[in-house]
């Protein structure tokens, strides 16, 4: 019994060996058959059917016109409206900013009772609110400041995107024009063959297709640089400011420092 299972043993060791040493080559001996059936087939399509696919395919590629046309066109028409918004806040941020100086005027008058916007007011509660108008006035600023750093960001990524669509435009307008060339190229090679009862080895038909891979090759960069190009957008979110009181307020001296000097005198004076 235990010869026998020895025997077993052995064969299947053998067939392993066996198989380990011949399944490689005949695996390798089929990717080869493969790999020059598949050559020879490449080789044996006439170049006027490869010219025609290529133009199917330009004519494919300009069916998505219609997108990206209108991808540009939505992106413009956003632009546009962040630029008005942009506008209208710094058309409001202009208008607190003036109605702060008025404040200041107002608070440079000595007395417990001031005057603006024509009533009279407590000193104290004037300052009170041209402390909280300055506060609100130093975040609405960063915020303006966000809002045209995002304006600019959109601007740009329309910029590529526009130019972007111009190049596709151009780039398949130059391709048709070289599959016409080719064509007639492979025309004039076909009729001259044809005289000379050469058409299989004639060297010029290998030039065609050539020309014809060149212009593929040519595609696939045009559709990878167009993927590129639509990721590179730049996004900016806004700013918003959460600091602790001391610090607001030692900020807030400093941007009436810069921005109200003649505050400086009526800010210490409560």
């Amino acid at each position: 019994m235990l010869k026998k299972v020895l025997i077993a043993g052995v064969a299947v060791v053998v067939a392993l060996v066996a198989v380990n040493y011949v399944l490689p080559k005949r695996c390798a001996d089929v990717r080869l058959w493969l790999r020059e059936s598949r050559d020879a087939a490449e080789e044996s399509i006439p170049p006027e059917r490869e010219i025609a696919r290529l133009k199917t395919e330009i004519e494919d590629l300009e069916k998505n016109d219609k997108f990206l046309f209108h991808n540009v066109a939505k992106q413009s028409a956003e632009v546009k409206e962040v630029e008005k918004n942009v506008e209208s806040f710094r058309k409001v941020h202009a208008t607190e900013k003036q109605r702060i100086a008025a404040m200041q005027v107002a608070l440079k008058v000595q007395g417990a009772q001031v005057s603006y916007e024509s009533r009279n007011w407590a000193r104290a509660e004037l300052k009170s609110e041209f402390d909280s108008s300055v506060d609100s006035h130093m975040i609405d600023t960063r915020r303006l400041a966000a809002m045209e750093k995002e304006l600019a960001a959109k601007r740009q990524t329309l910029t590529i995107a526009h130019d972007n669509l111009r190049e596709l435009r151009l780039t398949r307008e130059q391709m048709k024009a070289d599959l016409e060339e080719l064509r007639a190229e492979l025309e004039l090679e076909r009729r001259a063959a044809a005289a000379e009862r050469n058409v299989a080895n004639d060297p010029r038909s290998a030039k065609a297709r050539e020309s014809l891979e060149s212009i593929r090759r040519r595609l696939n960069v045009m559709k990878e640089e167009r993927n590129l190009r639509r990721e590179m957008k730049v996004g900016v979110s806004p700013v918003r400011a959460h600091e602790e009181q001391q610090k607001r307020n030692e900020e807030r001296e400093a941007f009436i420092q810069k921005n109200f000097p003649d505050t400086a005198d009526a800010s210490t004076k409560r």
